[in-house]
C-alpha cells in the first residue's frame, strides 16, 4: 500500500454507482417500512421485503409456513401495498423460503459445519452498470475486483 492510510471504498467509487447504490438502499428502506406499516403482525416480522421488480415484490419468508400463510394472504396484501405511490404498479408478491442469516441462540452446535449461502445473481442491467464502472476507473485492483463482482450478473446465456 506504500504508506497509504486505509481508505473507504466510497473513495474509489464513481457518482454513478455511489447515487445507484443510495438509491437501492432507499428503495428497500422505504418497502421495509412499508411492509410493517401495511402488513400485520407477526406476518410482518417473518417475512421481509427484498426488492419490487416488474410489477413483482419479492419477500423472504423465514420457515415455509409462514411463506404458506403469505400465500394465503396475498390478495389481502397486494390490495393494502398497491395503495402506496411506491407500490402502485404492484400485481402480485414473489415468495421464496430463506431463513434469517442470523443464528439464534444455541442455533449452532459447537463443531458443526456452517455452510456459507452462495452469492445470487444480479441482473443483466446491474452487471452492465458494474462493468460500464469499472471501466472509468483508474486503480487496477478496484476495477479486477468490480469486474469479478459483474460476472456475478445474469448475462445473456446464464441461467438465473
Amino acid at each position: 500500500m506504500g504508506g497509504v492510510g486505509p481508505r473507504r471504498i466510497g473513495a474509489f467509487l464513481t457518482g454513478g454507482l455511489s447515487r445507484a447504490v443510495a438509491e437501492y438502499m432507499d428503495e428497500t428502506t422505504r418497502l421495509q417500512a412499508l411492509w410493517h406499516t401495511h402488513v400485520p403482525e407477526p406476518l410482518a416480522s417473518h417475512a421481509r421485503p427484498v426488492r419490487f421488480t416488474m410489477g413483482k415484490l419479492v419477500v423472504h419468508a423465514d420457515t415455509p409456513v409462514w411463506a404458506s400463510r403469505l400465500r394465503q394472504q396475498q390478495f389481502t396484501l397486494v390490495s393494502r401495498l398497491v395503495r402506496d405511490p411506491l407500490l402502485q404498479n404492484l400485481v402480485g408478491l414473489s415468495i421464496k423460503v430463506t431463513p434469517a442469516r442470523t443464528p439464534t441462540a444455541g442455533g449452532c452446535r459447537p463443531g458443526r459445519e456452517v455452510s456459507t449461502p452462495r452469492p445470487q445473481p444480479f441482473s443483466s442491467a446491474t452487471g452492465r452498470l458494474l462493468r460500464s464502472v469499472a471501466e472509468g476507473i483508474e486503480h487496477p485492483a478496484l476495477r479486477a475486483s468490480i469486474l469479478r463482482l459483474a460476472e456475478l450478473s445474469r448475462g445473456p446465456g446464464k441461467s438465473g
